[in-house]
């Protein structure tokens, strides 16, 4: 489920509420008008709007080559010792999953981000003082 819900009134004022019930913070509102100005522009036909079944076949695909390539990541230390990265993943997966007819951009923009925490996550230093990887850094 998507973490925001956003509409915007007749006189183009963007309204957006949190589906947890908590206040909107910073992140949320910059979120809030990305979401609300992609969904104004019409689609192009270089960045469709796609159905579900269009892109979460790839996603999934995606997702699992990801956890390959972070076989070493500790969910569990990063829960316990980096929350904030955690929630941070998490708050990504809970907004692809969230999403129904989106376009191709804003598809592509999310895996990329959530990509990007999972990678940064690989690197987090353990209580041993080692990254949480066994490969090499190239």
């Amino acid at each position: 489920m998507a973490l925001l819900e956003v509409k915007r009134t007749p006189e183009g004022k963007i309204l957006a509420r949190r589906r947890d019930g908590r206040p909107l913070t910073l992140e949320d509102r910059e979120e809030a008008k990305r979401l609300a100005g992609a969904a104004q522009e019409p689609p192009s036909e270089n960045d469709p709007i796609l159905p579900p079944e269009a892109w979460f076949p790839e996603f999934h695909r995606f997702h699992v080559q990801v956890v390959r390539e972070t076989p070493n990541l500790d969910w569990g230390w990063l829960r316990d010792h980096r929350p904030d990265l955690f929630q941070s993943i998490r708050a990504k997966e809970n907004e692809l999953d969230g999403l129904e007819h989106a376009r191709l951009s804003q598809v592509m923009a999310i895996l990329r981000e959530w990509r990007e925490l999972v990678f940064k996550a690989q690197f987090e230093p353990t209580d041993a003082g080692k990254p949480q990887t066994g490969g090499t850094v190239n």
